[in-house]
């Protein structure tokens, strides 16, 4: 098994990984990003200090880890002897409790700048700007293929049924017939409701048509066959926009509203919309007990301000509100909130 920055590889046996700027962290912290960020299996924690170096070490049944810091940079050194693949999550599970400037694999790689998002070991295959956002697709050595959109992870071939499954059994039930998905360019959630028993009609709304094209070249097993099944429709369009003039066709008569409304939008359309607004919007485009489906992003404490923003926003305007914790390895920054609830 290999491991790869862009261009510069090495054995996920026995690698090095070497940082520069970033709020680095003391001692302390350090050790404390180590412990858990490991999973190496009961792992043991050290942590010493020799003037401005500090250092924390691990040592799990399945591997190694040694971080080693100074005032402006450092290096994580990691040895596996018996499953590489921990080795490689743990690495990337501990640079982002880390979050330095820039990274570089050995001590020859190029510098390149820290991804935010934490993907740190992928090979870029495809990127472009489209008229709304940076597309990428990348190889990664654990999560196979994964999409990006404005470097924020979309789906990874590894887990990605995992995540659709989620996404849209948390809203599908036996009387769901009339769908729309708001986002979902990768079409896996599109896939899912179409495979659910008395699915009538499907509505996915895509801002980007690039990121749909994308997914037909790159991701074929994600996609199936959902854009060309009879019941569904894909309209290119913003979701906000969308879903003003749908709420007032159904207002007035001239539609019905749907069963079920899928959120499987990035965090861009919020800076469009306040929550509470679109919430508003989705609620006045379900039909008599519908219910809506949201991913709400990481549980990592991180996160906390944004995850109680959305709960809060969701019982203010629909009841029966249910949230599930689940593990999407590929995110990184997991485990990752899905929701449901009713108008």
């Amino acid at each position: 098994m290999k491991v790869w920055l862009e261009e510069d590889e090495e054995s996920a046996e026995a690698f090095r990984v070497e940082l520069r700027g970033g709020e680095l962290p003391g001692r302390r912290k350090q050790a404390q990003a180590l412990h858990e960020s490991s999973l190496l299996g009961k792992a043991e924690v050290s942590s010493h200090k020799q003037g401005s170096v500090r250092s924390a070490a691990a040592h799990g049944k399945q591997g190694s880890l040694l971080v080693v810091l100074g005032e402006e940079g450092g290096f994580v050194s990691a040895h596996a002897w018996a499953d590489p693949a921990l080795l490689v999550r743990s690495v990337e599970a501990l640079f982002l409790r880390l979050q330095p400037a820039e990274v570089r694999l050995g001590t020859a790689g190029k510098w390149r700048p820290y991804p935010p998002e934490g993907a740190l070991f992928v090979r870029t295959i495809h990127s472009e700007q489209s008229d709304f956002q940076q597309i990428a697709v990348g190889e990664h050595p654990v999560y196979g293929r994964l999409l990006f959109l404005n470097g924020e992870t979309q789906i990874g071939t590894s887990d990605e049924p995992e995540y659709s499954a989620a996404l849209a059994s948390a809203g599908l039930g036996k009387n769901t017939k009339r769908v729309c998905i708001l986002g979902g360019g990768d079409c896996g959630v599109l896939r899912e409701v179409l495979g659910h028993e008395g699915v009538e009609e499907v509505v996915m709304i895509e801002i980007d048509r690039r990121v749909v094209e994308t997914a037909r070249s790159f991701f074929p097993g994600v996609v199936g066959g959902g854009p060309e099944d009879a019941r569904a429709r894909i309209v290119y369009r913003d979701a906000n926009d969308f879903l003003t003039e749908e709420g007032a066709r159904i207002a007035s008569g001239e539609a019905k509203g749907f069963d079920l409304i899928v959120y499987d939008l990035s965090d861009a359309p919020l800076a469009k919309a306040s929550l509470d607004a679109l919430c508003g919007r989705v609620k006045a485009c379900l039909a008599p007990k519908g219910r809506i489906a949201v991913q709400c992003g990481s549980a990592l404490p991180m996160y906390t301000r944004q995850l109680k923003a959305h709960r809060a926003g969701l019982e203010r305007h629909f009841r029966k509100l249910k949230l599930r914790e689940l593990v999407i390895p590929s995110f990184l920054e997991q485990p990752w909130v899905f929701a449901s609830a009713r108008a």
